[in-house]
């Protein structure tokens, strides 16, 4: 299935693109010689079982990616998305005892984000944190990095003959079987087992392997290198394996686990293979600059240990001989050998087949309440004040934003900044006014009641963030990551329809997908209760723009503009916070727009929103129009009159509610006729008025702004 996202990408043919599905991360062209980097991953079991270690491990793994991109890259800006099991145990009672509570989860996620990014000294672009029932065994746990680096250290290095495999810190016990516990299935017995030998990340001396990485870079000390990422050396080794791109190493390794330091004796060599302790790295060092690689690595109080060589024998090759005084590339395997095969041997190995069996005919039951004027206020109320929509400024404002001094839009916007931005911007050159800018969807609920439809909506969300803030579509690319689970017959077949779609949108759209992970252990069995994910995908988009000033604001500008939503306009609740709210979920079929109409309009949209003709604009997604007006009189503090009723609160995934001047509202139906609903007037007074009559904004307040904090802080 990946292989279908990679030759959408192919098809695309995108000349921004530097590198996708090959590197740590995917890279993408910036301005000038620069390349941005982007990686995203989860960590789901683990933060299920202890989250402050998962999640900080999570987010540290997930740096690292960028510094060991291509031949060394710099992070720029973090994503952080979790979303727990349900707070009030109403699905799974009979889970209690074997998992953690969600509100527990929830405190040690905002606690371990907080250590893992401030120290690191990496801006938080976005950040979030959701509820829903299908998480209650194993979370959502994801995170991801943004970096930036030159053109020329931009690809993949690879080994020369000769070259020094060099190993940065020490193994130890912890962290055997993280890889088993990541992308496996939680029961009670792996819950309590396995998953405490997941290892935790600790931020300093990854502070310090950041900035040597960076400096041996700049000194060309290193052929490549490679983090010590799931399954630990074994993962470095994918280095030595001989090349695909035919620029020449035949492949090969001989590694002397002998020389590895550990953290305690008598660590056995399968250990030492695959352990995962954290903040280890494998470089691989060119021999002409290994002392002056040893200066920069004891510079910056670094172990660094010379133990294996690569040999260009299309060998893995280790043995344990801590006596051995020499290795070159001809010197015999000596002490206990434990590996000795071709890299070949590594392609023999079967992978597990299974057939997708489609799901049975849908027969929804659900009936969604008449919403009314006189029932406006009470709905409003359930949909700001839902755990997802409610303020999270008490967690997101612990993640430092704006340390490097290049964000120029964080998670958070607004005179009081607590309402959440759906786009992050950074300016991270000085001297230029380029703009990175980074976006990202993920709706739970929708994926519960409509997988594949929510795919589409996942990847228009993400997209339409980027072109209405006025980014062009040759300049976004996109990350996925799936989340699907392992007990759900049906989770095969979705996923494998998810994939298709998100293939014929990118190349539809013309936004290559150029990174991505998936995960497809969902499903935890606690006493016999089975719980399942949805199958899910997080679809992220970079972007670029020459000018982060041109960028389209968030926040209102003036009473006596109109406000329009333009596109394609949904008129059911299904999938939407409402329906969770009001416990209507069931899976059915969401209506979207199609992927042709979908490119047709971004098109169009694009073209207008770079004319500069939006004062402000936001997405509609999650909470529909009643969402976007509550938070854009809190964010701007003045209000709004709307005569729409039941149109607020269903949720059109791929539009946009836009702010304009009276002077063009007929230019912009005009244009944008077939797509377009006045929704209201801004007006000078913080409140939003429905046909006349103004809602209890005090009510919807403080609903907002207790229904995160009232279930998460003690």
């Amino acid at each position: 299935m990946l292989n279908m996202l990679k030759r959408a990408t192919e098809v695309i043919a995108n000349p921004n693109l530097v590198s996708a599905y090959y590197d740590n991360a995917g890279g993408w062209a910036f301005y000038d010689n620069l390349v941005l980097c982007i990686s995203i991953e989860t960590h789901n079991s683990p933060t299920g079982k202890e989250p402050y270690g998962g999640q900080i491990t999570k987010l540290l793994g997930n740096i690292r990616d960028i510094f060991e991109f291509a031949l060394g890259a710099k992070p720029i800006g973090s994503l952080e998305l979790t979303v727990l099991g349900e707070l009030a145990r109403k699905k799974f009672p009979e889970i209690a005892g074997f998992t953690l509570d969600a509100d527990i989860v929830a405190r040690e996620t905002i606690r371990a984000i907080a250590d893992a990014g401030d120290p690191m000294g990496i801006p938080m672009m976005l950040a979030s944190m959701d509820s829903h029932p299908g998480y209650s065994g194993k979370p959502f746990a994801l995170g991801g990095n943004v970096g930036i680096t030159r053109k020329e250290v931009a690809q993949k290095g690879v080994p020369r003959i000769g070259d020094w495999a060099v190993v940065l810190n020490w193994t130890g016990n912890d962290g055997y079987h993280g890889a088993t516990v990541s992308s496996g299935g939680l029961t009670e017995k792996t819950d309590t087992g396995d998953a405490n030998h997941v290892q935790m990340g600790d931020t300093f001396p990854q502070q310090k392997l950041m900035r040597a990485r960076l400096e041996l870079r700049d000194n060309d000390c290193l052929s490549a290198g490679n983090d010590f990422g799931a399954a630990g050396f074994t993962s470095f080794m994918e280095i030595a394996e001989a090349t695909k791109r035919g620029v020449g190493y035949a492949g090969g390794v001989k590694l002397n686990f002998g020389w590895v330091p550990t953290k305690c004796v008598g660590i056995p060599d399968k250990i030492i293979a695959v352990g995962e302790s954290q903040e280890r790295f494998g470089h691989v060092v060119k021999p002409e600059k290994l002392e002056e690689a040893m200066a920069i690595y004891e510079k910056y109080e670094l172990m660094a240990t010379v133990v294996g060589i690569f040999t260009g024998n299309n060998r893995v090759q280790i043995f344990n001989d801590p006596d051995a005084t020499k290795l070159t590339v001809e010197s015999p395997l000596t002490g206990v050998v434990s590996f000795d095969v071709p890299y070949e041997m590594f392609d023999r190995c079967p992978l597990p087949t299974a057939k997708p069996v489609a799901p049975p005919t849908l027969s929804p039951q659900i009936v969604f309440p008449k919403i009314e004027k006189k029932n406006v206020e009470e709905l409003a109320i359930q949909v700001v004040g839902s755990f997802a929509l409610a303020n999270q400024a008490w967690a997101t404002t612990q993640y430092d934003s704006t340390v490097q001094g290049i964000t120029k839009q964080g998670p958070l916007y607004g005179k009081n900044y607590n309402i959440p931005s759906s786009l992050a911007v950074l300016k991270p050159v000085e001297d230029k006014n380029w703009g990175v800018t980074f976006s990202s969807s993920f709706a739970p609920w929708q994926f519960d009641v409509d997988p594949v439809a929510a795919a589409f909506n996942a990847v228009a969300d993400a997209v339409i963030k980027q072109i209405v803030a006025g980014v062009s579509m040759e300049d976004i690319c996109l990350a996925d990551n799936f989340y699907t689970p392992d007990k759900d017959p049906y989770a095969l077949w979705y996923l494998c329809e998810q994939v298709k779609l998100l293939a014929e949108t990118s190349v539809a759209f013309g936004a290559p997908f150029i990174t991505g992970k998936d995960s497809s252990h969902g499903s935890g069995e606690y006493n016999g209760t089975i719980v399942n994910v949805p199958p899910g995908v997080c679809v992220s988009a970079l972007g670029k723009v020459p000018d982060f000033h041109k960028i389209t604001p968030h926040l209102w500008s003036s009473p006596g503009n109109k406000l329009y939503s333009i596109g394609y306009q949904t008129k059911t609740l299904k999938g939407s916070i409402l329906a969770s709210e009001l416990d209507l979920i069931e899976r059915d079929q969401i209506d979207t727009m199609t992927i042709g109409q979908g490119a047709r309009f971004l098109k169009e949209l694009e073209v207008f929103t770079q004319a500069g003709h939006f004062a402000s604009a936001v997405p509609v997604n999650r909470g529909g129009l009643i969402q976007k007006l509550f938070e854009g009189v809190q964010a701007s503090g003045f209000g709004v009159k709307t005569d729409l009723v039941e149109e607020l609160f269903p949720e059109s995934f791929g539009s946009v509610l836009v702010e304009v001047s009276p002077k063009i509202s007929g230019l912009v139906e005009g244009y944008f006729n077939g797509e377009i609903e006045l929704v209201g007037e801004i007006t000078a007074t913080p409140e939003i008025a429905v046909q006349g009559t103004n809602l209890d904004m005090n009510k919807l307040f403080n609903a907002w702004n207790s229904g995160f904090t009232r279930k998460v802080v003690v």
